[in-house]
């Protein structure tokens, strides 16, 4: 904001703050030489030390003074926190993803398309009597004939079988699952017997139809052994999107009363597989449930083009602002419409969100229900389900010449507990309008990066990003005097008053009074030294992004800078009016840690910027423009270039931050929960230790101004600078 030229010495001096000579206020580097930290123990004597050797020299003092001032004003002069090894580039030689499959320990392969199911249903429909069936493995003749594939919620299945007065024979198994496998097949079962009266309703005559159930086709249903069972459930799983785009009639049920399948609130509609069940369906048989007028509720069967099912859902979709599914939609109805980067995107974080909905955190089915829809397919043996993380990275880089990973971390809130490994990846936040736009201006690409253990951690490894220090405490300003304009009216009076005084040493030279012309030279050059330190804690160095904590300095940021420099006290925030995204909050249950807000400030444009981390941030790399400004990730980077930095945060800032930033040439980012949670700087302790340290001091040497300081921190100061 604009300041008048003078201000009335009432005003100005209200700005002073005497006792930040000695001690420096919280979160406030110093100008000492030395022990510039106010939490430092020798703190209070390297400023009583500045001070002494200042006056001590002053003549000399200010002559070197003006010389630097002279040089400064003509070189460029801007805080730097980067770390120089940050921009040293060391022979790291991280592992591709692909170097070791999974399955085999071998180069990874891509699997094969168009696979058949193993197993199917041949099912008998009778007039009066419920279905049978046997399972038959995969032939000839329903190659020719056909067959239907079932698509439902397990809970509506679940209803049906409550419905029909049954009940689960086995407890609830541990882990995620509800039922038991022998119950599982029970209740599905109650859709083929729901299907066939919804089929003898609509009219198909009695006969033979192959038909394709998960839970009794998923398995050869002669083996008992529940080891070899899983292993080929798991595998069937992963060409699910096959199956059903294979099948002649794909037929969808919810249990909801009147639901058409293609709203929003509908239970099928939002599951993980409904994605890959319904996009390349070439016909579809919707079974609505209807309310009887005697009382009762029985299944209709409507049949369906698949293209007429899915104008249907994007238009619902749209009506809801489902961008992502609106995108996925518009692909399957014509893959040129959507270019493969966004189609990917869409299909990547509406899988991710609709996993999340169902709170299955592990994602274990991530990878089998991705399979199939992207352009390159793994092999069924590489996607295990153990981690769902590490089977997406993994159809990530197969993917490589496609899609570029660095749109997915633009988009990821922090990682929970759950991600153990893959910790550039999270919960992704949902597009809306005005923030839509997502063109990334770095290449990502999952990496391993081997360990002095010889084990492998993974990361995301970023090419050339774009890279802003950021600091996490102000620096008061020594040269304040000097580099702000308002206090110009101040700087010329006492310039004047040491150009006069030197006209009267030289003639009191002249005259033959040098002792006198020497003495009036040194007490000049200490006015104005006194001068010097007493504006410089009026103001900090205003160069630079710098984070702030807003559970220690409070709501009003604004307010609290302003009691450091006044400067500060109007800020410009980057938010509402742009649209901005905006990653949630989390809170890590293992280790009891939350995320907090905070707020990073570009001290020289006052611009503020709202974000939450798990950390301290040191460093910002740019991603992507994302709406109408850049995504970027806060980091902690380590020291070594080659370890891997911990993503603390997420923020979008204004585009201009690209001129401020500096070239680097790769960052691994990574990183386990152990490493985050840094705790917060306790402002109230640092405050208590601040008193005791000036007490103590004063104590020792009787200084007024350290007694005088002591009386302003608990009166004068309190009410500007209040950490709470």
């Amino acid at each position: 904001m604009p300041y008048s030229e003078r201000q009335s010495p009432s005003t100005y001096w209200g700005h002073v703050r005497p006792r930040r000579l000695l001690h420096e206020d919280p979160g406030v580097i110093g100008c000492s030489w030395f022990a510039r930290d106010p939490n430092d123990k020798w703190h209070v004597h390297a400023n009583i030390f500045r001070i002494f050797i200042t006056l001590l020299t002053a003549p000399f003092y200010l002559l070197m003074k003006t010389i630097t001032v002279l040089i400064a004003d003509h070189t460029t002069c801007r805080v730097n926190n980067a770390k120089k090894s940050w921009f040293v580039e060391l022979s790291s030689i991280p592992d591709s993803v692909l170097y070791s499959s999974p399955s085999h320990g071998r180069r990874a392969q891509y699997g094969l398309t168009g696979t058949q199911p193993d197993w199917m249903l041949r099912v008998e429909f009778h007039a009066d009597a419920p279905p049978t069936y046997d399972q038959v493995r995969w032939c000839d003749d329903i190659q020719r004939k056909g067959y239907t594939a079932m698509s439902y919620f397990m809970y509506s299945a679940f209803v049906l079988f409550r419905e029909a007065g049954l009940t689960p024979l086995d407890p609830k198994p541990s882990g995620e699952r509800q039922w038991s496998l022998k119950d599982r097949k029970r209740i599905s079962e109650c859709i083929l017997h729901e299907y066939a009266a919804a089929r003898a309703r609509y009219g198909i005559p009695p006969g033979t139809e192959y038909i394709w159930l998960d839970e009794l086709c998923l398995s050869d249903e002669s083996i008992v052994d529940e080891r070899e069972m899983d292993k080929q459930r798991t595998k069937e799983l992963g060409r699910l999107s096959d199956i059903f785009r294979r099948a002649s009639k794909v037929c969808v049920f919810c249990d909801a009363v009147g639901c058409d399948h293609t709203g929003l609130d509908c239970h099928w509609g939002s599951r993980l597989f409904t994605i890959g069940e319904i996009l390349h369906a070439s016909e579809v048989l919707v079974m609505t449930r209807t309310q009887l007028q005697r009382g009762g509720i029985q299944s209709n069967l409507t049949p369906w083009k698949a293209d007429h099912f899915r104008e249907a859902m994007k238009a619902k979709a749209e009506q809801g602002q489902r961008w992502h599914l609106l995108a996925i939609m518009q692909h399957a109805a014509n893959c040129g419409a959507v270019p493969w980067q966004a189609a990917i995107h869409s299909l990547i974080v509406e899988a991710i969100r609709r996993d999340d909905q169902s709170r299955h955190r592990d994602h274990r089915m991530l990878g089998k229900a991705l399979n199939g829809l992207l352009p390159r397919r793994a092999r069924l043996d590489d996607l295990e389900g153990r981690c769902g993380w590490e089977d997406l990275a993994w159809l990530l880089e197969l993917n490589q010449g496609f899609y570029n990973p660095a749109s997915l971390a633009a988009v990821c809130n922090l990682s929970e507990d759950s991600t153990s490994r893959h910790r550039w990846l999270g919960g992704p936040i949902a597009p809306a309008e005005g923030n839509e736009r997502l063109e990334p201006i770095v290449s990502a690409f999952p990496i391993d990066v081997p360990q002095p253990d010889n084990t492998r951690h993974p990361a995301l490894c970023v090419i050339g990003p774009k890279t802003i220090p950021i600091q996490h405490q102000l620096r008061r300003d020594p040269n304040g005097l000097y580099n702000n304009k308002d206090v110009r009216w101040i700087r010329g009076d006492a310039v004047r008053g040491m150009f006069i005084a030197t006209l009267v040493a030289s003639f009191l030279t002249t005259i033959g009074h040098t002792t006198k012309a020497l003495v009036l030279i040194y007490a000049s050059s200490v006015a104005f030294c006194i001068v010097e330190l007493v504006v410089s804690t009026m103001y900090i160095v205003r160069e630079g992004w710098v984070y702030i904590d807003d559970t220690q300095w409070g709501p009003d940021i604004g307010k609290t800078l302003g009691a450091q420099d006044r400067h500060l006290r109007h800020l410009a925030y980057w938010g509402e009016r742009q649209l901005v995204p905006k990653w949630d909050p989390i809170k890590l249950k293992d280790s009891n840690t939350q995320s907090r807000a905070g707020t990073l400030v570009d001290l020289n444009s006052r611009v503020a910027a709202k974000t939450n981390v798990l950390g301290v941030p040191n460093d910002l790399i740019m991603l992507a423009v994302h709406g109408c400004g850049i995504t970027c990730m806060l980091l902690h980077r380590p020291d070594d270039p080659k370890l891997i930095s911990p993503k603390v945060g997420m923020v979008n800032l204004p585009p201009y931050i690209l001129v401020q930033s500096q070239q680097s040439g790769t960052v691994f980012i990574g990183g386990t929960p152990q490493e985050f949670g840094t705790p917060p700087v306790d402002m109230k302790s640092r405050r208590v230790s601040r008193l005791a340290g000036l007490a103590s001091f004063s104590a020792g040497i009787g200084a007024p101004l350290a007694l005088e300081a002591i009386a302003k921190v608990g009166a004068t100061e309190t009410r500007s600078y209040d950490p709470r």
